[in-house]
């Protein structure tokens, strides 16, 4: 069997989470700036129970993935929760992102509304509509991939 180098490569998950026309960034202190909300695959979890721990640390959302997934045997087999892509991104703190990026909606709407608009606790979270990324400083990538993540949210009607 071969190895994985994980010397200069880490695993992590990142999820474009959508209610309404809006999904959920936080502005990264090591970037500077909107990027969505994100983490390293801890030893022991799956990528699924990555994203959601962050998501609730971050912002104290529950999630459900567009793509959840299904069961096959109780207890024994199942599909987990896909991600929309894999992106390899090289960053200047770690070498090689190895990126599982999911597309989510919270779990618990009517919770959300009482936080649009509003600074968190620290980590700068915003529910941010594609109108107020155009001519901001906001990566392309990032444009791209709300877009993408708000037109499948509107099409499955969620």
């Amino acid at each position: 069997m071969g190895s994985i180098n994980w010397k200069d490569r880490c695993w992590v998950t990142t999820v474009f989470l959508v209610w309404k026309d809006r999904v959920l960034l936080h502005k990264n202190p090591r970037l500077g700036f909107y990027v969505p909300i994100g983490g390293h695959i801890e030893p022991g979890q799956t990528p699924d129970e990555a994203i959601r721990n962050e998501v609730m640390e971050e912002a104290e959302i529950e999630i459900e993935f567009l793509d959840k997934g299904e069961k096959r045997e109780e207890g024994r087999s199942w599909e987990p929760p896909q991600p929309h892509h894999i992106q390899y991104e090289m960053t200047p703190h770690h070498g090689m992102h190895m990126n599982l990026v999911y597309f989510a909606v919270p779990k618990n709407p009517k919770e959300i509304s009482s936080i649009i608009g509003a600074e968190d606790r620290g980590e700068e979270l915003r529910w941010v509509s594609l109108g107020e990324m155009v001519g901001k400083e906001f990566p392309e990538a990032i444009k791209v991939y709300s877009a993408l993540a708000i037109q499948e949210v509107k099409k499955r009607k969620l």
